[in-house]
C-alpha cells in the first residue's frame, strides 16, 4: 500500500512540474531567440486567399506548433499573446506570404518577389 502511495505521489508531484503550453503565464515569459530571419520588403501584388496578422512581418509571428489530422494540417502562430491557427492556401503577415506545405518539423512558405508579380520566392522555417 505504501509503494502504491509513493508512486501516486511521485507521478502527481512530476506532473505538476511539467511545463504546459497552455499556461498564459508561461507563454507571456517565453522569450523567443531571434532566429536571424531576413524577409524581403513588403509585396504590391494582390492576393485571391484570405490573409492573417496582415499588420505583422512573419518574422514577428513565433510558430507554437503544427496539428495534422488526416491530410490536413494546421499550423498556430504565436503573435504577442493570440494564438493564430493557419492552413495550408492561407496568407500570413504583412509580406502576404502562401502556406504552401505544413510537416511536422518545418513550414514552406511562397511569396511573391519585390514589385515582380509573376515570380515567387521560397522560405522554409523549421523548429
Amino acid at each position: 500500500m505504501k509503494k502504491l502511495f509513493l508512486i501516486l505521489i511521485a507521478t502527481f508531484s512530476v506532473s505538476v512540474f511539467s511545463q504546459d503550453p497552455f499556461d498564459r503565464k508561461q507563454r507571456e515569459q517565453t522569450e523567443y531567440p531571434k532566429e536571424g530571419l531576413t524577409l524581403p520588403p513588403v509585396s504590391t501584388c494582390v492576393y485571391s486567399e484570405p490573409r492573417l496578422a496582415e499588420e505583422r512581418p512573419l518574422a514577428q509571428l513565433h510558430i507554437v506548433g503544427v496539428v495534422q489530422y488526416g491530410k490536413q494540417a494546421e499550423v498556430f502562430f504565436n503573435d504577442d499573446g493570440h494564438i493564430l491557427s493557419a492552413q495550408v492556401g492561407q496568407r500570413i503577415g504583412k509580406e502576404g506570404y502562401l502556406i504552401e506545405k505544413v510537416s511536422k518539423n518545418s513550414v514552406a512558405f511562397q511569396g511573391y518577389k519585390t514589385g515582380q508579380c509573376e515570380q515567387t520566392t521560397s522560405i522554409i522555417m523549421g523548429f
